[in-house]
């Protein structure tokens, strides 16, 4: 809740005619950004292996 404030707030502060912040820092997303919708940390092992593995960010450790 605190994040979704603080970046309503610099909307509010920029559209008012002040300069744009240049850093905000949050714990969380902006609210406009999407999160991810597959939770694949839950899927059964060899789809989460499938999936990591598509990342292609390393060889292929399985």
């Amino acid at each position: 809740m605190g994040g979704l404030l603080t970046y309503e707030l610099c909307h509010k502060f920029q559209n008012e005619g002040n300069p744009a912040l240049v850093h905000i820092c949050l714990r969380r997303k902006a609210p406009q950004l999407k999160g991810r919708k597959r939770l694949i940390h839950i899927f059964p092992k060899h789809e989460f292996i499938s999936d990591i593995l598509k990342l292609d960010g390393t060889g292929n450790l399985f």
